[in-house]
């Protein structure tokens, strides 16, 4: 549940809608990407994860886990912030600069390198897709949008592996997205 700060109105998150969209037959975003997050699941035996913006931060939606014994496993429901993470870079990179801004203000870290990011965002924005390495979790994941009809990007689609997997596949990864 989230609070509108200027209007003080509630309304529910992106998590009621993964858990509903876990529930429902018919169609939305998740029953949509679901196919193409199988078949990439089963080409490149990599964990595939959806990801939506939620307000201020990138909430995971669905997942298809990996088929090696080694795998990535993501954490559906938790908001993780804009600055963290290949999907939250494609997910910052479609939004205007001002909107970014003020975000990051709220909410980063106060030793936060705001120069690094914002060419990191330009990266993304100049390549298409989003590739990092989380040395701590040991995993590499590449991100790239998913737009709606509009081109308005509504999504990230995201393959995650353990690092090791991540950096010797990396080239074969990136065809997958």
């Amino acid at each position: 549940i989230f609070k509108n700060a200027e209007s003080g109105a509630y309304r529910l998150g992106h998590g009621v809608v993964a858990l509903a969209e876990a529930a429902r037959v018919g169609g939305g975003l998740v029953a949509e990407a679901r196919p193409a997050m199988r078949r990439l699941n089963l080409k490149l035996r990599e964990t595939v994860y959806l990801s939506v913006r939620e307000d201020e931060f990138r909430l995971d939606v669905d997942q298809v886990d990996g088929l090696n014994e080694v795998r990535s496993v993501i954490t559906l429901g938790v908001q993780c912030p804009l600055y963290a993470g290949a999907p939250s870079s494609v997910l910052a990179a479609a939004m205007q600069d001002n909107e970014l801004n003020a975000i990051l203000q709220r909410t980063a870290p106060r030793n936060f390198d705001y120069a690094a990011f914002k060419r990191a965002v330009q990266t993304v924005r100049r390549r298409g897709y989003s590739e990092e390495l989380n040395n701590v979790q040991r995993t590499g994941a590449i991100s790239a949008p998913i737009r709606s009809r509009s081109q308005e990007v509504i999504a990230a689609l995201s393959i995650s592996a353990s690092l090791d997997t991540f950096l010797r596949r990396r080239k074969e990864l990136l065809q997958g997205v």
